[in-house]
């Protein structure tokens, strides 16, 4: 069984999942030591993404953007 397909996965996307949670909490962590707490609007943003990769580029930016409008801004 822990080696068929689905079970992989399963895994896989659990994993995936917290990945993604993790990401967002941190920038959301970190956005509010560097601007303070977030509106309504920009952690609705966050939370919505599901791109891996856009929220690996909005942390590399963090420290390089003024605001959290600039670092939901990040292409």
């Amino acid at each position: 069984m822990r080696e068929s397909d689905t079970y992989l996965a399963i895994l896989d996307d659990g994993h995936e999942e917290g990945r993604l949670e993790e990401a967002k909490k941190w920038l959301l962590d970190l956005g509010r030591e560097q601007w303070g707490p977030s509106d309504e609007s920009v952690a609705a943003a966050i939370t919505a993404l599901m791109d891996l990769e856009q929220l690996d580029r909005m942390r590399s930016h963090l420290l390089k953007v003024g605001s959290w409008q600039e670092l939901i801004n990040t292409p």
